[in-house]
């Protein structure tokens, strides 16, 4: 943002203007409440032959030092050297009356930073004038001035633009990132503008229209007309380029930037949602001349779900997302020549998520046959249009639409059956196991249930025993309860005592000690088979009668 002048008509192009009480000491006090809530003050380094109109710049360059840390202060060297020299100097006188009234208000004044010496470039005998930007000084944290040269004549280029833009994508673009990551919040680009789709169509079917006109009587036009026909096409396609570049540079310096929630000590918030799904767009069409008219121009804002700015979608990722109107247009705004400003509030969602691989294999399948139509269309028409017209550009434009649409029809059909395959490839994950993929096969989960109690279930109890999936303490190991188990099959058991990890159960082992259920409590009465013993120190009666329900035999 910049001042304007006051009173004048319009503002000038570039940054936004604000305006500034006229006369008096009054506006020093907007400037400096607009400097306290800065992300970053660039102040140019630059006074003019006549000093006195350098006095707004210096009180400015001295209130910044003093109210914002070093790593948003930033001095830009434009102009000549000549100019630089004089600010150094006077920055120096003034800095010393602006410090005795300092002093005298009660304030502590800050102290004036050392600057450095003009930046000489590279190559000087190569020196062009137009790069408005010959560097930058930055601060340190102890306010040590350094310098950030940006040398146009390092830089090799055919013509002197080439080399300002390679200058700015490879020195200027750098620096300006890096300062960006020093700085308090996170500057997004939230608007996104383009030209109407409408406006866009109505411009084609003119230029297809009067492309068809001219080549019915290209072969009866005179060399000469031919060529003043072919130059205003040329410049006509020219800019309508120029227009819609124009139209999208509308947005590039509107950036909004994202803060962390309040009462967050962070100077950073959380990285904005690249992905563009769940974000609340509100939309601004331009039409004329009344409000269901053509549609010009279209400018859209990108909010999150915290209502803080998100970075608009880029070109790969419209053709994941769809929008969807949660509100009616209504008219906004009114311009001159009939131009009407109409709004409404929309909200990103994923493209075709509720869609299985069946819908995407019918849709592959019609635009197979859509692109395999268009083929054949195009091929038809070519030759009718040959033979009876004998216009070989006419022919041509004609295959050459109808091959567009038959390429597009394919590229699509390419889509959706990429899209049938990558759903038939996808591992279908059990809600638990995606929730909980670790705990779900090492230990129970709190919500299932107990097994039940019986002779089905694989754990035999006693009548008025509880059972308890918690196992009992070892003596020999720690004091801690040892984590409860799964069932296993008694193929799998081990050989080796859970309990102790000794070879074979003891007397001596909790477990084996137990009294439990035995395992031919569950058998009908008549029948009796003998266990045997599991521990050779124990014999084979005495573990079929206090044989626990946790340990049993491995056949």
């Amino acid at each position: 943002m910049s001042a304007g002048r006051p009173g004048e008509p319009r503002p000038l192009p570039g940054p936004k203007s604000f305006y500034l009480p006229p006369g008096g000491d009054e506006w020093r006090q907007h400037v400096s409440e607009a400097i306290r809530r800065a992300r970053l003050v660039v102040v140019v380094a630059a006074v003019g032959s006549r000093s006195g109109r350098a006095e707004g710049t210096l009180w400015e360059y001295i209130e910044a030092l003093r109210q914002l840390p070093p790593s948003r202060v930033v001095l830009a060297l434009c102009g000549e050297r000549e100019d630089y020299e004089r600010f150094r100097a006077a920055a120096e006188s003034y800095a010393v009356e602006r410090a005795a009234g300092l002093r005298k208000a009660g304030q502590t004044p800050s102290p004036l930073p050392v600057l450095p010496d003009w930046p000489e470039p590279s190559r000087p005998a190569r020196t062009t004038t137009g790069f408005p930007l010959r560097g930058v000084i930055r601060f340190t944290a102890d306010w040590t001035a350094e310098t950030v040269p940006f040398d146009t004549t390092a830089e090799r280029g055919p013509t002197p633009y080439a080399r300002w833009r390679k200058t700015e994508r490879r020195q200027v673009t750098p620096w300006v990132a890096e300062c960006e990551s020093a700085l308090p919040g996170q500057a997004v680009r939230e608007v996104c503008s383009r030209l109407h789709w409408q406006i866009v169509t109505l411009c084609a079917g003119l230029l297809a229209s009067l492309g068809y006109i001219v080549v019915r009587r290209w072969d009866g036009l005179p060399p000469w007309s031919q060529y003043g026909v072919l130059v205003p096409a040329c410049y006509t396609l020219a800019m309508l380029g120029k227009i819609s570049a124009t139209v999208r540079a509308t947005s590039r310096p509107k950036t909004a930037v994202r803060h962390p929630p309040s009462g967050d000590d962070r100077t950073k918030p959380e990285p904005a949602d690249t992905t563009g799904i769940g974000l609340r767009v509100t939309e601004y069409v331009l039409r004329w001349p009344v409000p269901c008219g053509i549609g010009l121009s279209t400018m859209r804002y990108h909010r999150d779900k915290e209502g803080q700015p998100a970075p608009a979608p880029s070109g790969p990722l419209h053709r994941r997302i769809t929008r969807k109107p949660l509100t009616a247009f209504t008219t906004c705004d009114r311009l001159p020549v009939g131009l009407v400003v109409r709004g409404r509030v929309l909200k990103t969602v994923e493209r075709d998520a509720a869609l299985t691989s069946r819908h995407f294999a019918l849709r592959a399948v019609q635009r197979f046959v859509w692109s395999l139509g268009a083929v054949i269309g195009t091929a038809i028409s070519a030759v009718i249009t040959f033979f009876h017209t004998h216009a070989v550009p006419l022919t041509a434009g004609a295959a050459a639409i109808g091959l567009l649409v038959a390429g597009r029809s394919w590229y699509l059909h390419r889509e959706d059956l990429a899209m049938v395959s990558r759903l038939w490839l996808r591992p279908r994950v059990p809600e638990d196991l995606a929730r909980e993929p670790c705990v779900l096969y090492l230990r129970p989960h709190p919500d299932d249930p107990l097994p039940p109690a019986g002779p089905a279930s694989g754990f035999p109890r006693r009548a008025g025993r509880t059972y308890s999936p918690r196992p009992s303490r070892c003596p020999a190991s720690s004091s801690s309860p040892l984590p409860a188990r799964l069932r296993r099959p008694c193929g799998n058991w081990p050989r080796r005592c859970a309990c102790c990890r000794r070879p074979a159960f003891s007397s001596s082992c909790p477990r084996a000690t137990r009294t439990a259920t035995s395992a031919s409590a569950a058998r009908p009465r008549g029948r009796s088979r003998r266990v045997p013993p599991r521990c050779p120190r124990v014999s084979a009666r005495r573990t079929a009668r206090r044989l626990s329900p946790w340990n049993c035999h491995p056949r």
